[in-house]
């Protein structure tokens, strides 16, 4: 009996550390990439602390070079620029030799756009910190890539600094 119950528990114990793994393996492992953010509704109080992000990237335009249309609900490959804020240079349905980042197409439609998210869309901060941010064009996300092309957000940078976040209490007065 108690040979089972250590085998059941030294188990879990192996899942757990395995899932923690790879959760942090595009960190641990990734290359820099900074990537252009666009402006999105920044904050959803109902469902926690973080930040909704959009990128640039996550409209894909025909007129890359490409494998062929895509398709809602496939896995596409993006390769990207290197050096400054990274750019998509080309996509399709399999890893480009190079650096890339991997997307899920979301949407797309007849005129040879699509939408596609990469699992960094979310940015938790702090809580009460996050409620006045407003994102523009001087905004960017330094992500760490891994190279199977998952992602993580590492830091947002405003005008080239990066921000951190903290809670006021004035700004809940206003």
């Amino acid at each position: 009996m108690e040979r089972r119950l250590l085998f059941v528990l030294g188990f879990t114990a192996a899942v757990l550390v395995g899932f923690l793994l790879f959760a942090a393996l595009p960190t641990m492992t990734g290359r820099d990439a900074e990537l252009r953010m666009v402006p999105v509704d920044p904050t959803d109080l109902f469902a926690g602390e973080y930040m909704t992000i959009a990128y640039e990237i996550s409209t894909l335009s025909a007129s890359l070079p490409n494998d062929g249309p895509l398709r809602a609900g496939e896995t596409v490959y993006v390769a990207l620029s290197e050096g400054g804020v990274a750019e998509p240079v080309g996509y399709g349905y399999r890893k480009p030799a190079g650096f890339f980042i991997k997307g899920t197409v979301e949407e797309a439609d007849r005129d040879g756009r699509s939408r596609v998210t990469y699992g960094i869309e979310r940015f938790y901060v702090p809580e009460r910190s996050g409620r006045d941010v407003r994102i523009d064009r001087s905004w960017t996300a330094r992500v760490k890539i891994d190279a199977h092309g998952n992602a993580r957000v590492v830091a947002l940078l405003k005008d080239g600094t990066e921000v951190t976040f903290s809670y006021s209490p004035a700004a809940e007065r206003r």
